[in-house]
């Protein structure tokens, strides 16, 4: 299979936006303590603007940072199909990598962001949003091992847990490779 093909690429991104739970964790976890390490709070909730609207400007912020640093995959991704030991590289669609990043790493970035935004704010610890997203990841992996997913070096040929594995992974891998095994 062509490292270029549209399947591969899109397993990629998606497997790429796990990793991004580290990053995410200092993006959330810098979102949520900073004016508190800096004693800016105080000055901040002096203006009109209300808690709310505070946490989610910062939510966003963060999600922004989170896809900002994500979308610079795909340039590495396309910088790599063009070292010279690579040889199995077909014809590069700009839709395929477009595709993969917005039904993908958008929104697998969003859920990981959601997650760890929300143990920053509950603990108000970095220590304990870098544990979150270690256990977040952790706990896919584990998950993909007990339920024999092919994601897993080792797993049996066809086996997986079948649709409702598929419906009950967060971050669509499972899905992706049941709808594509017969391909």
């Amino acid at each position: 299979m062509l490292i270029t093909s549209p399947y591969l690429v899109t397993e990629s991104l998606a497997l790429l936006s796990l990793f991004a739970a580290f990053a995410v964790a200092i993006f959330a976890s810098n979102a949520v303590l900073r004016d508190t390490e800096f004693t800016m709070e105080e000055i901040v909730f002096t203006t009109r603007i209300g808690r709310v609207p505070y946490v989610v400007s910062r939510f966003s912020g963060a999600f922004a940072a989170a896809v900002t640093a994500m979308a610079f995959a795909v340039p590495g991704m396309l910088l790599a199909t063009r070292m010279p030991w690579v040889d199995r590289v077909g014809e590069i669609s700009a839709v395929a990598y477009l595709n993969a990043f917005l039904l993908f790493a958008v929104p697998n970035v969003l859920v990981i962001t959601a997650i760890l935004f929300f143990v920053a704010v509950m603990t108000r610890s970095a220590i304990a949003t870098y544990v979150a997203a270690a256990l977040l990841y952790f706990l896919y992996f584990a998950a993909s091992a007990m339920t024999n997913s092919p994601l897993m070096a080792g797993s049996a040929p066809g086996a997986g847990g079948g649709t409702w594995v598929a419906l009950l992974d967060p971050f669509g891998l499972r899905a992706t490779q049941v709808l594509t095994q017969y391909w």
